[in-house]
């Protein structure tokens, strides 16, 4: 999820900071962005660590390409 919140921010930011997504496909996002982050505490309630990590490189690296790709 960090991951694709990553590139798309990357690719607002080559567009001047508009968001490339529209308002229907970001709902989906922020709703399981939403769930994640419920999910996280109910789990840190429990006593249980969780952590939401940040994007990895790699996986930048795939999304980046998949956007290019789908660009063709």
């Amino acid at each position: 999820m960090r991951s694709l919140e990553v590139v798309i921010d990357e690719v607002a930011a080559e567009f001047g900071g508009v968001d490339p997504l529209t308002p229907r496909n970001r709902e989906p996002l922020t709703r399981v962005r939403k769930l994640l982050v419920s999910l996280k505490e109910q789990v840190e309630y429990l006593g249980l660590e969780c952590e939401l990590r940040e994007a990895d490189e790699e996986d930048l690296d795939v999304l980046r390409l998949m956007m290019t790709n789908a660009q063709r």
